[in-house]
């Protein structure tokens, strides 16, 4: 069972910019047609930190939300926003 915290957040813990650089550093897209897809896009800031550091045009970015409120956001941010959804009713 999820902490009262975890419940309260939806489940929302962003990742921090410095771990997506980490992960970029790591990460070689093979090809000139790639996607990322963010099953649990929050805001959409990581995701979009990631296409942005790895070359990836906004259209080629998606992302599925819980919250509705982060998913307006995340709408800013990414290229196309499935909101409010979860990744498994997708």
């Amino acid at each position: 069972m999820a902490r009262l915290a975890s419940l309260a957040k939806c489940g929302y813990f962003p990742c921090p910019p410095a771990v997506v650089d980490l992960a970029c550093q790591y990460l070689k897209p093979a090809g000139k047609k790639v996607s990322i897809l963010d099953p649990c896009c929050g805001e959409g800031l990581a995701a979009r930190r990631l296409a942005d550091n790895l070359g990836v045009p906004p259209s080629m970015v998606y992302g599925v939300e819980l919250d509705i409120e982060r998913g307006r956001a995340a709408t800013e941010h990414l290229g196309n926003v499935l909101a409010p959804a979860s990744f498994d009713g997708t």
